[in-house]
């Protein structure tokens, strides 16, 4: 079983902590999860952080929502490689300005990367869009280069689940 946050935390020394955090919102520190961890019972709140050096998720399960909402991720990797969102996971207004993976990601509810910004190499290759809606409505900017996914650049293959429809998404000019 995956240790939870509490449990993760207790093992950790002052310093190890410090490299853990994160340049947040009004100056606030926030945890950069770079472990496998299962975040229980509350809604994981990340919108809005500032990820300057990366920040792994890898192998997380996200059981009560994830909330990322206008976070960026400057440089390094954003990584949610085999991460499991349970609940609903909202992506709108991110900015990934590197390299951004979501390889074999589960996502057993809604989620949405409105208004997304893939501005690196990005991959959802393996990723798992369950049966929620998953949307990729109107985003800032749609690479280059083309995010990656398991179905053709024209849409042929993509779950009816995942929108818009008419793939790829128009990127937004506002």
């Amino acid at each position: 079983m995956l240790p939870t946050i509490r449990e993760y935390l207790d093992d950790v020394t002052a310093v190890e902590i410090d490299q853990l955090l994160a340049d947040g919102p009004n100056g606030r520190r926030v945890l950069d999860l770079n472990a496998e961890l299962v975040i229980e019972a509350v809604e994981a709140a990340c919108g809005e952080a500032k990820f300057s050096n990366g920040a792994k998720f890898t192998r997380s399960t996200f059981n009560e929502g994830a909330v990322f909402a206008k976070a960026a991720f400057s440089s390094g990797t954003a990584g949610f490689s085999e991460t499991k969102f349970r609940g609903t996971a909202d992506f709108s207004d991110v900015t990934f300005n590197s390299l951004a993976t979501f390889y074999r990601a589960e996502f057993s509810g809604p989620a949405t990367f409105a208004r997304v910004t893939f501005a690196g190499t990005t991959t959802f290759s393996g990723t798992n869009f369950g049966t929620g809606q998953i949307k990729f409505t109107a985003p800032q900017q749609w690479g280059p280069p083309l995010p990656a996914f398991d179905w053709a650049h024209d849409g042929t293959g993509k779950p009816g689940n995942v929108e818009p429809q008419n793939w790829p998404p128009a990127a937004s000019m506002s």
